[in-house]
């Protein structure tokens, strides 16, 4: 991962290396000409030369930069405007604009630009490897690069049978379309599915699992900090019902909000236990579409056979901690295709692995 004065300047640096390579010059002076000389120094931040320690130090070195880079705009537009409008140079000055575009923003105190509050949706985080991303593990652990997911038989406990890789920021249940694919290019079938409760709501395991496939998954908690939560609500999903704490009942619909009386929580002993809401105004509940099946599965980790029935998924993470033991945390190509051929190769090996240890217990 680069940070913003080195994906604007190695971008650019792209640029007067392809300008230079047009008109037959030397980098360096096509580099002095546009107006650009931090790209020639051995890094962007040494080419900047300002005391980083200043905590001006940021805002002077942006503007000092975007002030070399517009001049190399305007070098290619009045030195080479007919290469412009084409590949490779159309491609590379539109990634600088788009670094600029998406790292930086007006200043609305000094004036000028200043690094970006915030993180840009879909952030190109590298100029070398269009499809890596920034994504989360949880709010405190960020992933720069790609996700693993991978799919492993239990009945066959450790051996690997499906993978997929995807830029961090790319939701984990749209990985499961391509782990099933790879499933059933080998001619098989999921009968029971394990998964994290990151890849709950994807249509390819949802229609599955109206099909026949039973789905077992850890179910989200249900939090509404010291008010009472939905589970404090007794759901009558087959008759259509919800009883509120205070014995209140109301209809439900699937995928709709419940509304109970304003009349009613304003003189209900438990409000200050329930809501928050203001005067005239009473506890609402919203119902999931997919509210029976998330009921099941809070149902199902209540009870000691379902909580050992999902601890069952813990092979999977083992699975992951012996790819990412072989494998390591940095990705080995660009792209999304070669690193998944990667990731297929070292999940070959460790099939290779299990099966040889399967016939050593056997012998």
């Amino acid at each position: 991962m680069e940070d913003t004065f080195n994906l604007i300047g190695r971008a650019a640096k792209h640029v007067v290396r392809t300008a230079a390579e047009m008109t037959g010059r030397a980098f360096a002076e096509v580099a002095q000409e546009a107006g650009i000389p931090v790209v020639t120094a051995t890094s962007i931040k040494t080419g900047l030369d300002l005391d980083w320690d200043n905590p001006k130090a940021r805002k002077l070195g942006l503007e000092k930069l975007l002030v070399q880079v517009r001049a190399l705009g305007d070098w290619l537009q009045g030195e080479l405007s007919e290469q412009l409008g084409n590949p490779p140079l159309k491609e590379q000055w539109e990634l600088v604009e788009q670094l600029i575009a998406q790292d930086t923003e007006p200043d609305p105190d000094d004036g000028g630009h200043r690094i970006a509050r915030g993180v840009a949706k879909d952030r190109r985080i590298s100029v070398s490897e269009p499809d890596m991303r920034h994504g989360r593990k949880s709010k405190s652990k960020r992933i720069d690069g790609y996700k693993r997911h991978i799919a492993v038989d239990l009945d066959a406990p450790g051996l690997v049978c499906a993978v997929a890789i995807a830029p961090a920021n790319r939701p984990e249940h749209l990985a499961a379309v391509e782990l099933f694919a790879d499933i059933t290019r080998q001619g098989a079938e999921v009968q029971e599915l394990y998964i994290d409760r990151g890849y709950l709501g994807d249509e390819a395991i949802e229609t599955r699992r109206k099909e026949g496939m039973r789905v077992h998954c850890k179910p989200f908690p249900l939090r509404n900090g010291e008010l009472f939560s939905k589970g404090e609500f007794t759901l009558d999903l087959e008759n259509g019902m919800v009883r509120c704490p205070n014995d209140v009942v109301r209809p439900l619909e699937l995928g709709r909000t419940v509304r109970f009386p304003p009349s009613t929580c304003s003189v209900c002993p438990k409000r200050v236990q329930c809501t928050r809401a203001q005067g005239g105004r009473g506890r609402s509940l919203t119902i999931h579409p997919n509210e029976p099946f998330l009921a099941e599965l809070r149902t199902q980790a209540k009870t000691p056979e379902g909580r050992a029935e999902l601890r069952k998924r813990v092979v999977v993470e083992h699975g992951l901690a012996k790819l990412h033991n072989r494998q390591g945390d940095r990705a080995r190509y660009r792209n999304t295709r070669k690193n998944l051929f990667d990731l297929r190769r070292h999940a070959a090996l460790s099939n290779v692995a299990v099966v040889d240890q399967q016939l050593l217990l056997a012998a």
